[in-house]
């Protein structure tokens, strides 16, 4: 790989020689000793990606081969192609033949204008601002999807419609929230799941192990009904969270945003700390499912085991 000779890997801080064995981010380009790859486990740009940070040798290539290698660029989003590539192996747009050093301030989206926006098709470049934001800070701040909340954000912006109907909301409830980092929401919504489930649970208490109540609700044939209310009240519930979720998620968003702003003025440490604080979270959404997995293994204990039988004959397994 004698275009990366004499250019340093950013881990080890040592220079590139033609025996060494470099990998390169699929991203942006920056080349790595393998092994110092498989120590940092990403890209230490990462952060800077959503703005388009791209890779430049310190080094010229070595010959016109590898300057032409390396210029194998895409003028629309900036992916490295292949030497030789007739269009652009990630967005299909035709590669020009003629050598380009720099990456084009590539709209995020490319469709309408600013000045007359068709909401669903706009035109955003990375420092035209939603809500006093700058789209690059959102796109580096809501990490995936980014496209997706970057046009409901301009369409909510414009119209002042905040409602929205979010399927991942709708269908995961708390879940979507904790993902999203909100914890604070999702924990408030995942306890109103659980006292409107409680109804449902002393229904299958008195049912099946009645002697843990202590015949408090013996003949209390209010519970159905109330089971099957607050049944009702999840369901409108769910729909309220579909409809609510992107609006919260900006709200809080913009609230993170803007305290990172007041304290990164520095516009690579503040892209790095955006990264860092929003995107999403698979660990929080562990912690949820093993805190219900918790719940219902306690409650699954205090129902006894004819309850337990009957759960596992309702999908078909008889113990």
């Amino acid at each position: 790989m004698a275009r990366y000779t004499n250019n340093h890997c950013p881990v080890c801080e040592q220079a590139f020689t033609d025996a060494d064995d470099i990998v390169v981010c699929p991203e942006c380009g920056t080349p790595y000793h393998r092994e110092c790859w498989k120590k940092v486990g990403a890209c230490v740009h990462e952060a800077e990606h959503a703005v388009g940070f791209e890779w430049k040798p310190d080094a010229e290539p070595a010959d016109e081969a590898d300057t032409a290698r390396h210029l194998a660029v895409c003028p629309n989003c900036g992916n490295h192609n292949e030497p030789g590539a007739v269009k652009c192996s990630h967005c299909g747009v035709p590669l020009n033949a003629a050598p380009r050093t720099e990456p084009q301030n590539a709209p995020i989206y490319a469709r309408g204008t600013m000045d007359a926006p068709d909401i669903t098709h706009v035109e955003l470049k990375p420092t035209d601002c939603i809500d006093g934001i700058q789209a690059q800070d959102w796109a580096t701040f809501t990490g995936r999807s980014a496209l997706y909340y970057l046009m409901q954000f301009f369409r909510m912006e414009k119209t002042g419609k905040k409602i929205t109907l979010c399927f991942s909301a709708f269908l995961l409830g708390p879940i979507y929230f904790f993902y999203r980092k909100m914890w604070k929401q999702g924990i408030v919504l995942a306890l109103v799941q659980l006292v409107l489930y409680t109804p449902l649970a002393l229904l299958v208490l008195q049912q099946y192990n009645p002697a843990v109540l202590g015949g408090m609700l013996t003949g209390a044939a209010w519970l159905e009904n109330a089971a099957f209310a607050c049944d009702i009240l999840w369901c409108a519930f769910k729909v309220f969270m579909g409809l609510s979720a992107v609006a919260w998620y900006q709200k809080t968003a913009k609230r993170r945003i803007e305290s990172i702003y007041a304290r990164y003025p520095d516009e690579q440490d503040r892209a790095r700390e955006l990264a860092q604080q929003g995107g999403t979270s698979f660990l929080l959404v562990v912690l949820y499912y093993g805190i219900t997995a918790l719940l219902t293994v306690g409650f699954m204990y205090l129902a006894g085991p004819a309850f337990v039988r009957y759960l596992f004959a309702s999908y078909g397994v008889s113990l």
